[in-house]
């Protein structure tokens, strides 16, 4: 049975859709304008947390000018923050129809189908993506991670390599690497990795944990405690991931921590 120990989140948030639509010569310049002062509008709401008059102003935006791709991407943004993962993969879905060359907007329904649970499709949006904007190290990254949950140990690590070699800065990338070098039992491999992690970004408590937990299977127990410790310290909502990893390692069982 292969390890599940660290499950780090390494997908990053949603990125703003940068194309739109074709021409919308059908919809008159007064209804373009209204759609554009209500994106506007919506737009400001957003940046307030204010998600519901977000919504709403998308809506209305989209009224008028349905055409659009850029409207459907605003509101999926807002859809998914407010959990409709459904109503966001939609939106996606649409926007994709209307401006099918975007990268932005299949790697965005990549992170919704991924935070779905539908790995498979999350694969190839983020696949899409690769094709559209080669040198995105997000999106390898992303797929690694895809890959990763779906137990296709060696396509993550792949991924995760060529994220690397992209942006030899991206500490997510040495993470995600390093959970699964230690799902594949190599615990030296997940180490130095993670170490990476940290040194890339020293406030990154996920790697923490992906840390501590390669050091207590490599038998080396008290830097293992050191670094979980940390991993707490740094973000105390882990900790009851980490105490039940724990808790499972001792009782000589494979963890299922999912951080």
């Amino acid at each position: 049975m292969k390890l599940r120990a660290i499950r780090t989140l390494t997908l990053v948030s949603l990125v703003a859709i940068f194309a739109v639509a074709p021409a919308r010569a059908q919809y008159g310049g007064q209804s373009a304008g209204s759609a554009a002062l209500y994106l506007d509008r919506g737009n400001a709401s957003y940046a307030k947390g204010n998600l519901d008059a977000a919504l709403a102003d998308y809506d209305m935006a989209i009224a008028f000018d349905p055409a659009c791709a850029l409207l459907y991407g605003r509101r999926a943004q807002a859809r998914t923050d407010k959990g409709n993962l459904e109503g966001a993969v939609a939106d996606y879905d649409k926007a994709i129809e209307l401006a099918p060359g975007v990268a932005e907007a299949y790697y965005n329904r990549g992170v919704v189908l991924y935070a779905k649970g539908d790995l498979e499709r999350a694969v190839q949006d983020f696949t899409a993506a690769i094709r559209i904007k080669p040198g995105w190290a997000w999106a390898y990254n992303n797929r690694g991670a895809a890959w990763y949950a779906k137990g296709e140990l060696n396509l993550a690590v792949t991924d995760y390599l060529q994220a690397i070699r992209i942006d030899l800065r991206l500490a997510e990338a040495y993470n995600g690497l390093a959970a699964t070098r230690l799902d594949q039992g190599d615990f030296e491999g997940a180490i130095v990795n993670s170490d990476k992690a940290i040194e890339i970004r020293p406030r990154f408590a996920a790697a923490y944990a992906t840390r501590g937990f390669a050091l207590m299977l490599a038998g080396k127990i008290s830097d293992a405690k050191k670094a979980l410790a940390e991993c707490v310290k740094l973000d105390p909502g882990l900790k009851p991931g980490v105490d039940q990893a724990v808790d499972e390692l001792n009782r000589h069982q494979r963890p299922q921590l999912r951080l």
